[in-house]
């Protein structure tokens, strides 16, 4: 946008910025008249968030975003609630005990009578004491509290009205916060500072101290939890291996496994004693019946029968006992008697012989072999025995085995936690006995001897200056985003199409505008646009054209008032002119001149029309039509009127003709072909859009029937550009 385009705009509106910036500057002076003089007092407050300047028992490495988190904390501890009321009621206190001068007296007695309701000041500030001993906030469901806020407002002391005056902040790049009072005295100032630095420690100092005692009795708690659970583990272990009379599980694990070892060789040695004694009695009883059957021929048949009875019956015994598994004693017994017999009864059969003397020796080392044999036998199922038990006790040492390792890994997770639980319980400690605040205050306020310095020329300066440059801003805003076409030159520059002329923006009704163009001299609001007007005029009658066609891209543009405005400027000039309402969209021609709706019904070419004519004043007639969402073609016929329209110009000097917007209807396209030229219409607070320029593309390919453009609606202050 051209600079001079906007300086242009400012000076046009010079007087809206001078206005607005002298009001604002008013305004800021008017509001600054009752303030008031205030003093000033800070003091500061060193944190050690920053810089160690204590001995500490926990290792705490610095950051820098700890740190700054640190000091937001302190800060808004500073400014809570609680901190706050503890002040305000130090304040009260202050001004209600008399015992010092108070720093406000209230002047509104029916206020304070109000606010008080027959309570005594005594009784006032005793209940602030036991708020203040309590560390308690005001609560809206206490009528007592509700008064006592009520009275702290009355003096300015609650908490919306202190934070008013107090700013906490923390000196950039330090190590310090800074608390500062603004008020009307400067001992109040002071005395505010001070009084919400000690509120703060103690409350601070409260808080820690709690926070660091809870912390030690959890974790202490947590340490008996453990113990306990560490003794419930052992004692748990202990009963295991005492019910089942383990000491040591791995010795005696051992020492099962040795003596299984050595009783597998043993069974093993006793087997083949076993084996080989059986042998061996087989061998001394085939030889004794060998023998036995030798001697048993020389028998007496009564004897030797007997002799084999008693046979049968020991191989019979012997086979019973042999079936039991060679453990039945019953049958070892009756086995021995008969044998004892038998060898009587061979005796008897035979003393004194050679057989008789083998047979002896055979038996009796018979004898001593099966006793070995079931000496062997029984130490071999007592090795059997002892291995039994001993697998068995194996196997239940497995399971013991792993009972005891999840009792013992149980144990000792215990153990680690009751470890853990002493060294966070031990750390604990150390932080409440390090608990003392590192916050303490480096620089007391004191009294101010002189007033902050006043600002309100600053205020009353910077309101001005500030509202100048808004209203600048916001105009150049305003002429940036405005994209109408204002100027002839920029038209030109947007369409490139012919102009005839512009007409300006009148300050005029539109049904008041003829009347006022025809008046000799015009209003003063009129005289340049008629001057303007008779410009256009010239271009009329300098234009061999005499039927023209005012239409335009855009409804809304000004058709109906440069038609209005040609026929006032002609007829001044004893022109004659028909005026034709085509615009069946919008019939305003008809409306402004009153004329009769008779277009629609006037008969083909060649007929009488006068009778359809208005007379719209001196020297103007007009065919008015009724309107409708009709076109030309579709309610005209083909051989209406307008055909023969150069055969009015017999009784007129000029015809115009409106048609209805070429963006929107075909109706002007249709009426082309009725007249000599076509006018374009165009309104310098248009913008001109896509749609618009194929509505000029048709304009311009119309050639020299196109006769050129009215820029309409142009400001004063936009022809020179």
């Amino acid at each position: 946008m051209d600079i001079l385009v906007l300086l242009r705009a400012l000076l046009r509106k010079k007087w809206i910025i001078m206005g607005v910036s002298i009001f604002a500057t008013g305004l800021a002076f008017f509001l600054t008249l009752n303030y008031k003089e205030t003093y000033k007092s800070s003091a500061q407050l060193a944190t050690g968030f920053t810089i160690a300047e204590q001995v500490s028992v926990v290792n705490e490495k610095f950051n820098l975003f700890e740190a700054d988190v640190k000091f937001n904390n302190l800060i808004e501890t500073i400014n809570s609630p609680k901190v706050f009321s503890m002040l305000s009621y130090r304040l009260l206190l202050h001004d209600l005990d008399g015992i010092e001068v108070p720093f406000r007296m209230i002047q509104n007695k029916e206020k304070y009578d109000e606010v008080m309701l027959g309570t005594s000041v005594e009784e006032v500030v005793v209940y602030v004491r036991q708020k203040l001993d309590s560390v308690e906030i005001l609560s809206l469901y206490d009528e007592r509290d509700v008064q006592l806020k009520n009275l702290l407002k009355l003096y300015k002391y609650n908490n919306s009205a202190l934070k008013d005056v107090i700013n906490v902040s923390r000196v950039r790049g330090t190590d310090y916060l800074t608390i500062e009072a603004y008020t009307e005295v400067s001992e109040l100032s002071a005395f505010m500072v001070n009084t919400l630095i000690n509120v703060f420690l103690d409350y601070n100092r409260s808080l820690r101290s709690q926070r660091s005692t809870e912390s030690a009795e959890t974790f202490a708690n947590l340490v008996e939890q453990k113990r306990r659970e560490m003794e419930q583990k052992s004692e748990e272990l202990k009963s295991f291996k005492s019910s089942n009379r383990v000491l040591n599980f791995e010795m005696e694990s051992s020492s099962i496994i040795q003596q299984i070892s050595e009783l597998e060789n043993k069974r093993n040695e006793e087997r083949r004693k076993v084996q080989g004694l059986q042998y061996e009695i087989a061998d001394l009883s085939d030889r004794i019946k060998n023998v036995s059957e030798v001697s048993t021929t020389n028998l007496n048949p009564a004897l030797n029968s007997e002799i084999l009875t008693l046979r049968e019956q020991i191989s019979s015994v012997n086979g019973r006992f042999i079936a039991t598994g060679s453990s039945n004693m019953v049958l070892l017994d009756s086995l021995k008697d008969l044998r004892t017999l038998l060898q009587q009864k061979l005796i008897q059969a035979g003393s004194g012989s050679t057989s008789n003397t083998e047979m002896d020796d055979l038996v009796k080392k018979r004898q001593e072999k099966e006793v070995e044999h079931e000496i062997a036998r029984q130490n071999l199922i007592s090795i059997e025995s002892n291995l039994r038990l001993l697998r068995g006790s194996a196997g239940g040492y497995a399971s013991k085995e792993a009972t005891i390792a999840a009792l013992e890994r149980e144990l000792r997770m215990a153990t680690d936690e009751y470890q853990s639980a002493q060294e966070k319980y031990s750390k604990a400690l150390d932080v409440a006995l390090a608990s003392g605040s590192n916050v303490r205050p480096v620089l007391e306020a004191q009294p101010a001897d002189q007033p902050q310095p006043s600002k309100r020329l600053i205020i009353t300066a910077l309101s001005g200056i500030s509202s100048f440059v808004l209203c600048v801003v916001v105009i150049v805003f305003l002429e940036y985003i405005d994209l109408s076409v204002k100027s002839p030159a920029n038209f030109k520059r947007l369409t490139g199409i012919k102009q005839m002329g512009i007409l300006l923006s009148a300050n005029v009704r539109q049904k008041d505008l003829m009347k006022f163009l025809k008046t000799n001299p015009p209003p003063k609001k009129l005289v340049q646009y008629n001057e303007i007007l008779r410009k256009l005029r010239y271009e009329i009658e300098a234009n061999e054209k005499k039927i023209f066609l005012v239409t335009s891209t855009q409804p809304q543009q000004g058709k109906t008032t440069l038609v209005l405005s040609l026929a006032a400027a002609l007829s001044n000039i004893k022109r004659r002119v028909l005026v034709i309402d085509t615009n069946f969209a919008h019939n305003d021609l008809s409306h402004r001149f009153q004329a009769k709706p008779t277009l629609e019904s006037i008969p083909d070419a060649g007929a009488d029309i006068s009778k359809y004519i208005t007379k719209g004043g001196e020297g103007v007639h007009v065919i008015g039509c009724k309107g409708g969402t009709y076109s030309p073609s579709e309610i005209l016929s083909p051989g209406n009127f307008l055909n023969c329209l150069s055969t009015l110009l017999n009784n007129y000097d000029y015809i115009f003709l409106e048609g209805a917007a070429l963006n929107n209807y075909s109706d002007s396209k249709e009426l082309e072909k009725y007249v000599q030229g076509v006018i374009g219409v165009f309104s310098a607070k248009s913008v001109i859009r896509q749609i618009d320029r194929d509505s000029i593309t048709y304009l311009t390919n119309l050639g020299d029937k196109f006769v050129g453009a009215v820029l309409n609606n142009v400001e004063i202050h936009n022809l020179d550009q």
